[in-house]
């Protein structure tokens, strides 16, 4: 009877360890296997001259959000198209540069209209808030590697107050 209860005491003083070194070595093996294999861009395919395809009502989101690129000189372009140099600038009492502002907020009325079908669409399917709704408050910036970081911070002011509160910067990837 001695021994059954030091047997008993001996087992519950014992800490269980389990080695998921293993475990963890395979883990990391297949991330990097699936961030290897993983695609972001578009699927161009060529189509033979006898083959139709069926047409869609979808839209490419990513070309609806504003581009704004700030040449090393101070340069402001949005979507391709000069907007202001930064001799020519105005910026009114709260900071804003009253030249990106207008064009901002003459883009964000067109995209305005076309989100609002989107995301009226998507809340009769039962989403609350999807992926393309949040696409109107989002702005991709280039920035010039040299360029000082107060004109960034005037860009990305303006951009905010205009509606654009989401940023995405866009940079070149080293080889």
């Amino acid at each position: 009877m001695r021994k059954l209860k030091t047997l008993r005491k001996n087992r519950k003083k014992k800490d269980m360890e389990l080695d998921i070194n293993s475990l963890l070595d395979i883990l990391v093996i297949l991330l990097v296997f699936l961030l290897k294999s993983y695609s972001a861009s578009q699927v161009e395919i060529k189509v033979p001259k006898n083959l139709s395809i069926p047409t869609s009502k979808s839209e490419d989101y990513g070309h609806q959000i504003p581009t704004i690129l700030v040449t090393k000189d101070g340069t402001i372009f949005v979507n391709k198209e000069e907007i202001v140099k930064k001799g020519e600038r105005k910026v009114d009492g709260e900071g804003k540069i009253v030249q990106l502002f207008e064009k901002l907020n003459e883009i964000k009325q067109k995209n305005d209209k076309r989100f609002a079908a989107v995301k009226k669409s998507e809340e009769e399917k039962g989403n609350k808030e999807s992926e393309k709704s949040l696409l109107g408050k989002s702005v991709n910036l280039v920035f010039d590697q040299d360029l000082d970081y107060g004109e960034m911070q005037y860009i990305m002011h303006t951009s905010s107050f205009s509606g654009y509160g989401k940023f995405k910067l866009l940079v070149q990837a080293q080889n």
